[in-house]
């Protein structure tokens, strides 16, 4: 790996530094993204809703920025991850420490990903559900529902809606 072998004590306080902030923005996207997942469990109205995904959004905005700056940091130091660049430096306090750190940040992301996951099933129940709904206001016809395509049907016959009040 070019560049790591001869690192000052800067890079490695700023790699440790932006490690750092990634956890705390991972910790704040976690609890943005189990507060959005919880209010799409409970269903709940108004105006919870907007803020909880405009919080998630702005956390996540700022992981990106982060990330951009990262990618900085790896092209400066020659390493292609965090990882990398912290197991190629000599045994310190700080080596073993963001090693650690590295560890939480890694299960941290993978809990992020489980939280956005079980957000957007939420979302694609939901979707279904006022799909549902919107096919009932347009008074779908009930062969379109219940029978195979090109089958007659006594309801298509009768002319009759899938939620008539006679069927």
């Amino acid at each position: 790996m070019a560049g790591t072998s001869s690192t000052t004590p800067e890079l490695l306080q700023e790699g440790a530094g932006l490690l750092k902030q990634e956890l705390l923005l991972g910790t704040e996207a976690l609890q943005a993204a189990q507060q959005l997942r919880a209010l799409l469990r409970e269903r709940t109205p108004g105006q919870a809703m907007p803020e909880a995904l405009g919080q998630l959004e702005r956390v996540l905005g700022q992981l990106t920025q982060l990330s951009r700056r990262l990618d900085d940091f790896l092209a400066r130091t020659g390493a292609a991850r965090l990882t990398a660049f912290f197991t190629a430096q000599p045994p310190s306090q700080l080596r073993t420490g963001a090693l650690a750190l590295l560890a939480r940040a890694t299960s941290q992301q993978r809990a992020l990903r489980r939280e956005l996951a079980g957000a957007q099933a939420l979302l694609a129940q939901g979707k279904a559900f006022a799909d549902f709904h919107v096919n009932i206001m347009n008074q779908t016809v009930a062969s379109d529902t219940y029978t195979k395509p090109g089958g007659e049907s006594p309801e298509l016959l009768r002319g009759r809606k899938m939620f008539d009040a006679n069927v």
